[in-house]
């Protein structure tokens, strides 16, 4: 099965899915659109796992992450802290600003990754 067949599946589940407002389930519709665009990356499990953390913006942090640590990683940093999916942008990059001054970019990244709660 192709990657754009797997999405699919992806949004029609959400919207089969009971107990969503039309809106939310818009959201979850794009969140899964732009993440899982090139390869499948949030399953349709994440995905309705955690609908209370992914918001319109959910998709920019993920590409925030991505500039920062390699797609893997990312993948690894929201799948164990979801909620890095509604916090605010700016806090995210002011928290990784703050911690590449004290210990700059490669270590910062290595720090998020082992311990992503720092994030949240």
């Amino acid at each position: 099965m192709d990657e754009l067949s797997k999405l699919e599946q992806i949004i029609a589940g959400i919207n089969e899915t009971e107990g969503l407002t039309a809106r939310k389930k818009a959201v979850l519709i794009k969140f899964a659109s732009e993440v899982n665009k090139d390869t499948i990356r949030f399953d349709l499990e994440f995905i309705l796992r955690n609908p209370r953390q992914i918001s319109d913006e959910s998709g920019l942090r993920v590409l925030f992450l991505d500039s920062r640590h390699e797609q893997e990683q990312t993948n690894k940093i929201v799948e164990r802290l979801p909620a890095v999916l509604s916090c605010s942008l700016k806090r995210t990059s002011s928290i990784y600003e703050f911690l590449d001054l004290r210990h700059g970019q490669e270590h910062t990244n290595r720090i998020v990754e082992t311990l992503p709660t720092i994030l949240g």
